[in-house]
């Protein structure tokens, strides 16, 4: 069984300003964002919601779902929303 082994540092907003800029311009940096959401744990990934919505104003997983598409946009949702969502 995998182990998820979350960061000592770790910033909601630095994360946030990661994803989006991730999806800004043409295409979408997926290397970026693995990296960023698959090495955080369930609370970590709802503080970068939150991050994501007070600094852009939008949110966060609506801009993936534009970005995205298939099984990775499948596999961000997993990773990304709350299993009661």
């Amino acid at each position: 069984m995998a182990t998820l082994i979350a960061p000592g540092h770790f910033s909601p907003n630095e994360d946030a300003e990661a994803l989006h800029k991730a999806c800004k311009g043409w295409g979408t940096d997926e290397k970026a964002v693995i990296s960023i959401l698959a090495h955080r744990n369930a609370a970590q990934r709802y503080e970068i919601r939150l991050a994501y919505e007070g600094l852009y104003r939008e949110d966060l997983i609506k801009r993936l779902e534009s970005e995205l598409s298939g099984d990775f946009e499948k596999a961000v949702y997993r990773w990304i929303l709350d299993p009661t969502d």
